[in-house]
Order: C-alpha cells, then structure tokens, then sequence
C-alpha cells in the first residue's frame, strides 16, 4: 500500500538530439540502495525512490516497467510506479509489481501487460517478464511528459538495492525516420523519404523497396531499376534494325542502325559479311556514329553482302538485341 511521504530527489535524463520521433523509446537511469526501516518500533516502513523525467509530449499507448534489484525478502516490500498521470493527493493511479513474492530478488524483473505471464509471486522467483499486480495500463493514455518514480516501500531492516530502472514507452504518434511523415502513413518508415516515391504502387515506399519497378527482378541484379521489364536483365528489349545500301555511282556503302532507344543505335558494333558456300566471311568489323551511321567504300570483290549488328546492353535503358539486314549484290567495280 502507497504512503503519502516526501519524495527522493528529482534526477533528470536529458532529452534525445535527434528530429526522429521514434515510436517506442526506453528512458533510464541508476537507482541506489535500499533504505532499512529504522522505525523504533518496527511499525511504518522506510521509501527509497528514484525518478527519471521525461521531455516527450506524445501520448503513451503502451507502457513496460524494468527494474534490476537485489533484495533478501521480496514479502517485506513493495515496489511501485508512478507517473506524470498519478495524482499525488492520492496517489493513484500507481502500478504495483510485487503480488505476494517472498523470497530473493535478484536480477533484472521487467512487467508487461500483453506478455500473458504470472505475477511476481512466489518464493525466489527467478529474473524474467511478469504481469503486474495492477495493469500498467493505468499510467497510460497521458502524455509521457513529466516525471516517473519508482518506489521502493521496505517495512523491514534489511538493506538492498535498485541497481537500476526503465520505463519503455510507446507512443501515438511517431516519426521514426524523421521525414516529417507520420508512421501509421509513412510507405517507408525506415527511411527518411519525405517525397513518398512509390514507382511500381505496391505500397512500398522506392527508398525501401528491394523491386522498385515491381518487374520481379530486385534492384540489386536490375540493369533498370525505374523500368518495368520481365528480362534477365530487368530492361526492356529495344526494337533494333539494321540496313545496308550499295551506292552504286559511288562504289560505296551506307551503314545504319537504328532503334527507338539513342542508346541501342549510337556507337553500335556492326559486322560486315560476305555470303559464300559453307559458311559466310567476316569482311570487316566496324562502329557506327552517335547517330547509328557510317559510310565506307564497297568491297571490291563482288558478291552478295549483308549487316549485322551485335547484341548489347545499354545500362538503365535497354537491351539492345542482335540484328540481320538485308542482303545487297555487289557487282564488280569499274574503278
């Protein structure tokens, strides 16, 4: 049962530097000895408290209690936290975490009331999560700002102590990444993206997205991350031609390659071949202009001749595939 006495000293932890609002921050501190009750005649009971201040003005929707303690006989006290909700006219409401314990203490104790588990009772109990003795839910629902105690009520003349404390809180409302996008709507709350980018629309914000074009293939192994394409490569195919013209008054060749894509046409690697029995011959390897072009002077042994670009990949863009032109009849030159 609480008692109206004088509270211990005020020790403050000093707020986080940070933008981020996280959801769920733990606040801790030290705690110190237990005092003996040094009443004459043994009646009443001694307190030891400790306190930690807290500066967020959020809302506190969830509460967890922590306290790591070393004391011979957990019948003769009572360890109980209050916080910036508790009336202190009447102290309440106040959580209550030792429910009929006897025995040692010893090691860190931690109270949850969503983990389902018994209440600390029970001789020697062992050092784990408990249920409190009354819900800690009731410090919840107020603003997390202000001051949280724990006391330590000893109605007997052994000493002991609080070797240190905790309340974890979390919070209404957050930011963890600090984007200025509150958490429950952030698309990616690990990282900061104030800018929501969300390229494929699954929900997934792209500055968390491991497929952020949604093409299956992730980005790590995607030549073209921002475009959707089912390929090994995560680019799409290019449309590519290849064309080769004789000009005859000129004795001459026209080289050109083109595709919708700059990328697949420009710098092009090309094959000239001549058509022969068996297998054909490469007559000339070449590459084209920035425009897909080139010109050269006609072979002068005739024959039928065609064009073939090579196959290529244009980072970020495309795949450029392999293409075939037509063949032309080069006859024998007057020259």
């Amino acid at each position: 049962m609480l008692l109206a006495l004088a509270v211990a000293p005020v020790v403050t932890s000093p707020p986080a530097a940070t933008a981020s609002e996280p959801c769920t921050m733990t606040f801790a501190r030290a705690g110190g000895p237990i005092h003996p009750n040094s009443s004459p005649d043994g009646s009443g009971h001694s307190l030891s408290a400790w306190t930690l201040e807290v500066a967020d003005t959020r809302t506190v929707v969830d509460l967890d209690l922590s306290y790591d303690i070393a004391f011979a006989d957990a019948s003769k006290i009572a360890v109980n936290l209050l916080g910036p909700k508790t009336d202190f006219t009447w102290l309440a409401p106040a959580v209550w975490t030792v429910d009929g314990a006897r025995g040692g203490l010893d090691g860190d104790y931690s109270f949850d009331d969503d983990r389902g588990a018994p209440g600390l009772s029970g001789v020697d109990p062992s050092p784990g999560t408990y249920a409190p003795a009354n819900p800690l839910r009731d410090l919840e629902d107020h603003t997390a700002a202000g001051k949280w105690h724990l006391w330590v009520l000893n109605t007997s003349t052994m000493t002991g102590e609080v070797r240190s404390f905790s309340v974890t809180l979390t919070f209404a409302t957050c930011d963890s990444d600090g984007d200025g996008i509150e958490e429950k709507v952030d698309n990616c709350p690990v990282v900061l993206n104030s800018e929501q980018l969300d390229r494929d629309a699954d929900g997934r914000g792209d500055a968390c997205d491991d497929d952020t074009d949604g093409d299956t293939v992730a980005n790590i192994a995607d030549g073209c991350p921002a475009i959707t394409a089912v390929t090994a490569s995560g680019c799409p195919v290019a449309d590519r031609t290849a064309r080769l013209r004789h000009l005859r008054k000129k004795h001459g060749l026209s080289i050109r390659v083109r595709s919708y894509y700059p990328e697949c046409q420009a710098r092009a690697q090309v094959v000239l071949w001549r058509v022969k029995k068996g297998e054909d011959k490469v007559v000339k390897r070449l590459t084209t202009s920035s425009r897909g072009k080139k010109a050269l002077d006609a072979p002068r042994r005739p024959g039928r001749y065609y064009l073939t670009a090579e196959p290529a990949y244009a980072p970020a863009v495309a795949e450029c595939p392999a293409a075939t032109s037509r063949s032309v009849r080069i006859r024998r030159s007057s020259r």
